[in-house]
């Protein structure tokens, strides 16, 4: 007969590892989640900052760029469209990824804001 005794820290280890990797897995995608999720909201807030100095005759891009300061994130673009009236703002702004390898490097989102009578006038890209 055989001695099966330590057979059952061997599962028990083995457990404990598989339940730790899928612990780091559940907390990498929580944490890519909530990054692109604030960095969503960053854009939203840099680009209706822009808007708004656009609508009180201010340089948007300027604006933008403090904004994306204020708000941690790097502005990437930048583009105004319309006139002092009619007009619209659409802004990239980007940040560091993790160095994890098979993740980006850069993560970016896009926002729009202004007062631009359709949306297809503004043309954007």
């Amino acid at each position: 007969m055989r001695d099966e005794k330590g057979s059952g820290t061997i599962i028990t280890a083995i457990a404990l590892m598989l339940c730790s990797v899928l612990a780091a897995g559940a907390f990498l995608a929580y944490g890519l989640v909530d990054l692109e999720n604030k960095l969503q909201g960053s854009a939203d807030l840099v680009a209706l900052s822009a808007a708004r100095a656009k609508a009180d005759g201010q340089d948007a891009c300027k604006a933008a760029k403090e904004a994306a300061k204020d708000n941690s994130v790097r502005l990437a673009d930048c583009e105004e469209a319309g006139d002092a009236l009619d007009f619209a703002v659409s802004v990239e702004v980007e940040i560091d990824g993790w160095n994890i390898p098979g993740l980006p490097e850069v993560y970016s989102a896009q926002a729009e804001a202004g007062y631009l009578s359709t949306l297809e006038a503004a043309a954007l890209d």
